[in-house]
């Protein structure tokens, strides 16, 4: 598998020295990862897997839980600081709680980096996160679209 681009959405611990990771990539949409030993004191992957770094990826394995195999920055991680910040972990959560794991979208990702990118260099945060919410929307209305279209076709 070729890298992929991609952001953490959301990290927390698994056993003594591994994260389950929570990734948000453009080419496979949300997935969860192992990163093993990420969590060791010398580590690598301990200043890589932080939101709002883009990453270059690559993970193994078939079933739902894949293996982290590599991840390497991008670009530098985004600036996002007080209000910024926050609406960052909230776009991140959204992105979490509503897209179905492994669902691809590209332009959907291209409006994730979009939104971070605007959180990160404008002064008024709303704006931004209204027009993510709003491209979050029309990504659901074309599901449901394709949904009713092969229902109808049956």
């Amino acid at each position: 598998m070729d890298l992929q681009r991609g952001f953490v959405l959301h990290r927390r611990p698994y056993s003594e020295t591994s994260l389950l990771v929570d990734l948000f990539t453009e080419e496979t949409g949300r997935l969860t990862v192992i990163a093993k030993g990420a969590r060791a004191k010398r580590s690598a992957w301990k200043s890589v897997l932080q939101p709002f770094t883009p990453l270059l990826l690559r993970w193994s394995g078939k079933g739902a839980l894949k293996t982290l195999t590599k991840a390497e920055p991008a670009a530098i991680t985004l600036p996002l600081q007080q209000t910024a910040l926050y609406s960052g972990f909230y776009v991140n959560e959204l992105i979490t709680r509503v897209i179905e794991p492994e669902t691809a979208n590209p332009q959907l990702f291209q409006h994730y980096l979009q939104c971070l990118t605007g959180l990160a260099t404008q002064p008024q945060v709303e704006p931004t996160l209204r027009l993510f919410e709003f491209h979050l929307l029309n990504f659901f209305q074309a599901e449901d679209g394709i949904r009713d279209r092969s229902r109808h076709s049956c």
